[in-house]
Parts: C-alpha cells; structure tokens; sequence
C-alpha cells in the first residue's frame, strides 16, 4: 500500500524556465527539405534558445476540487501562484495497481467517503478504478507534452522572424502546427476537467499506511507510578489554586484561556527547557528558530489535522485578496515550520532538530501551547531507534522528576490520517483523579516527505515528538504539592534553578 507524496512537489518560486541548447526542428516539422532550411537559419542567430513556461488562460471560475498542494487545469490563468505542480506519476500507477488496499485502508481508519460506492452515478460521478486513475495519468503526460512543443513552437516562432533566409510558407506552416498542437490540448483538457473532480480529492484524502503494531487496543509500554496518591481520600489542591498560592501563574479572564506564567513558574518553566535542552544536544539533536508563517501548502502537505469537512479544501474564506490567504501564524515550534525548513533545503538528506516555543496546530486556530518539538528526518532503518531514544529521554527525565506517568502505544482510532504510528505520554494530575496527555510521538514514515516533494522521500522518514510545558509545569506542581500548607516541595533537578534546598 501507497503512504505517498500525493501527486505534487513543491516549488517556492513563481516560474519555471526551460532551455534548450539546440531545437529538434524535425519532431515538429514532417517535411525534412524545409526542417533543413529552418535548422540552417536558426544557427546564425544562435544555438541557445530559451522559452518561459506558458500558463494556460481558461478563467478563474470556482471548481470544488481546488486545493493548495493541486492546482485545476480551470484555474491556469493565475501564473502568480505560490507553486508549480508536478505530477508523481509512479505515486498514481502505484495506486492504480493496489486499490484494494487503497480502500482498505479508509475502512480500517473508519474515514468517510464516497470514492468506492456504486450510488455515484446518481451524483454525475464514477467509483473510483484502476482505469480512472491510468485515464488521468495519461491526461496529464499528453498536456505537459504538448505544453513542452508548443513552447518550442513559439521559440522557434520568434528566432524565425530574425533568420536572413526563410521559406516563403513558413507562417503558414507555424500556424497549421500551433492551430493543431491547441485542439490537441483541448481534447485532453475536456477528458482532464471531467476526471478532476472525482480524482483530486481522493488523490488528497489518501491516508497514511498503518505500523503493524498499531491495534485495536491502546497498550502500556511503560509507566511510574507514586505512593503518594494511594490514599484516594486524600484531598489535594488543584493547579490554579497552587499557582496563585505559590505565585507561579494564573489565568487572564482576557482573551481565549491565556495563561500567564511568571515569579517561580517562570523559573520551572525555563529550567525545563534548560533540562530538555540538554539532553537532547546529547542525543545529537540542534536547535532550531521555527518560521511564524509558512505557505497553505505546507500547511496541508503536513495534514496535521481534518479541521473540516472536506480536509483537502483550503478555502479563501471571505477575503477576495487570495495571497493574504496563502499564508499561515503556526508558531515557533509547529511540526509545518520544520518541514518548510525542509523544502527550502531540499539538499538536506537527513537531520535532528528541537524547538521551543508556542505552537498552533495547523490552522485551525486552537489555544496555542508552549511546547518542545522535536523532529527526526532518519532513514527507514533508523525510525525504530530513533522513537526509542526520543519516549526514553522523556520517560527517563519524568521518573527523576518523580511524576507519575504512563507510555502508552496508540490504538488504531486515536491515530490521524497522516500517522503510521503514535505513542501518547499520559501524567496524573491528582485533583482531578485523571490522565492527561504531556506529550505525543508520531512517526509519518515517508507519508509528509513525499507529499512535500523531498528528493528521495522513500529513504526520508519523519518523527516528530511534542512536549507541552504548562501541562507538564501544573502535573509538577500537583504531585509535588504539601497537602496541608499547598506549598510545593521541588524535586532536586528543579529545586537548584530556584536556588532552594529541599
């Protein structure tokens, strides 16, 4: 089964230019006698000739397929588009040759859909089949084939006008072949609009292959458990009555849930980061400045979360100004500022990096979080070590902490389209008697580097581990807590940073 790069590399500039050292005039000209006479003519200007990559002109009408990792064939006039799109035709053929297990996969993860149902006919579509998707592919090759001639066309064109000696029927000739080479793109471009609408979003909605120990049932890898909280009876404060006693943080009745952290808290916090910091520069791992913005697609290259309806959808909103739309706020430490570092410099094979700072996830404007990201770009063979390393660091730091915890191996409907793999760190926050989730590891396999359009996505398999701090700082203060006076008695790895003794 395919976990792939959609159909789509990414590109950062607006244009694409194609040169040639020396036009092959007799691929467009049947006649060789007068493809001769041409060649000759076109030498005395030169053997270079170089055309800019035309943009079809066909209107701006809106298509429901219109998304940012595919732009429609119907939407060519805009040549100012943040990307060129090309096309993974080994990523379609893949996927025509197993699409059993292509629609198996949408059963397994429960993902509603209408690709594979026989009722589309009612709708004006047809279920998806391997015929389809060939059709499609084909589509594509023959319009960027004729794109490609008639470009070489008009280079041809316009060194002609400049020849000493021409044959007298030339305009004649050009115009026959450019008159034929458009009906051409013409006839592929009707088949093409016909099939955009049901291939595009099934194309986008593929979801990730599935990590054979992933089941049905979360498992517990690994826990540390206190004998502090036996006593259920006890009764413990809780972290917003502690912050105020304490004077560690509080939260503003101002603005959506904002959390202040200041006085000691604003020391535990930076010793955390402090502490973190220092593990990972041992396991090799570098600090990294993430990017406020980055570009929709990256945005929806990374599928962070289906935060509509349709999740291949990247509406334009209410704004008719379309580029204030192209552009996303993710944070200091957002999985989508690592992987626009990643596109930028596509010659980085693979890489540890870490991040802090607040992070959003994708764009459905959440409550933001101050976390710590940390990315892996690994070979295959590397993943298993990798996730090995990075749950142990966490886990280790935790029991010297002395927090309780659990590691626990994700079932298969907590994981996310874009995810082979998860494992979810839960701390106890004893007032409230329950679990909640500190931190997430997920492996992509090569899910988000292929739709990135990375060189050699097979080999580049991406990891990414996020470790929320205010959750971690309020698990601290509660398990730590006296329950008489509601004073916290630090662990001895925080208690130096605030130069106390315990």
């Amino acid at each position: 089964m395919i976990s792939g790069r959609i159909l789509i590399k990414l590109h950062l500039d607006n244009s694409m230019k194609f040169s040639y050292k020396r036009l092959n005039i007799s691929r467009l000209i049947s006649d060789e006698s007068i493809a001769n006479s041409i060649a000759n003519s076109v030498e005395k200007i030169g053997n270079d000739a170089v055309s800019n990559k035309r943009e079809d002109r066909d209107g701006l009408r809106k298509h429901s397929t219109h998304s940012s990792l595919y732009v429609s064939s119907k939407y060519g006039q805009e040549i100012f588009r943040v990307l060129e799109p090309l096309f993974d035709f080994k990523y379609l053929k893949s996927i025509a040759n197993d699409l059993d297990s292509v629609r198996e996969l949408f059963e397994r993860r429960s993902i509603k859909n209408r690709f594979f149902f026989d009722n589309l006919e009612s709708d004006g579509h047809r279920p998806i089949n391997a015929d389809m998707l060939n059709e499609f592919a084909d589509c594509l090759k023959q319009i960027e084939k004729l794109r490609k001639k008639r470009s070489k066309l008009f280079s041809l064109f316009k060194m002609m006008k400049k020849a000493e000696t021409i044959p007298n029927d030339w305009e004649e000739l050009f115009r026959n072949r450019t008159e034929q080479n458009k009906n051409e793109l013409n006839h592929y471009r009707i088949k093409l609009h016909r099939l955009e609408e049901t291939m595009i979003p099934f194309l986008l909605s593929v979801p990730n292959r599935i990590s054979p120990s992933i089941t049905d049932h979360c498992q517990c890898l690994r826990q540390f458990k206190s004998e502090s909280f036996k006593d259920s009876s006890i009764k413990t404060h809780g972290y917003v009555r502690l912050g105020y006693i304490n004077n560690l943080f509080h939260n503003s009745i101002v603005g959506p849930n904002a959390i202040y952290v200041h006085g000691n808290g604003a020391l535990i916090y930076y010793a955390l980061i402090d502490i973190m910091s220092e593990r990972l520069d041992q396991l090799q791992y570098f600090l990294l400045d993430g990017m406020d913005f980055v570009k929709c697609a990256l945005v929806e290259a990374v599928n962070q979360k289906e935060f509509r309806t349709d999740p291949f959808l990247l509406n334009y909103m209410t704004n008719d100004n379309e580029d204030n739309q192209r552009f996303h706020f993710v944070g200091d430490s957002s999985l989508e500022s690592i992987c626009s570092f990643l596109v930028k410099n596509d010659h980085l094979d693979y890489g540890k990096f870490y991040q802090t700072g607040s992070s959003m996830d994708s764009i459905d404007f959440e409550p933001n979080h101050h976390c710590i990201r940390v990315t892996s770009l690994n070979k295959p063979e590397e993943s298993a070590q990798v996730i090995e390393n990075l749950s142990g660091f966490i886990c280790d730091l935790l029991e010297q902490l002395r927090l309780q915890y659990q590691l626990i191996q994700s079932d298969l409907t907590s994981l996310a389209n874009n995810e082979y793999d998860k494992r979810i760190i839960l701390i106890y926050l004893p007032s409230k008697n329950r679990w909640i989730e500190l931190s997430q590891l997920c492996d992509y396999h090569h899910y988000i580097s292929q739709r990135l359009g990375l060189s050699n996505y097979s080999q580049k398999h991406l990891i990414s581990m996020k470790i929320d701090l205010i959750t971690l700082i309020y698990a601290i203060v509660e398990q730590h807590q006296n329950f008489q006076t509601g004073l916290i008695n630090y662990p001895n790895e925080l208690s130096k940073y605030l130069n106390w003794s315990v």
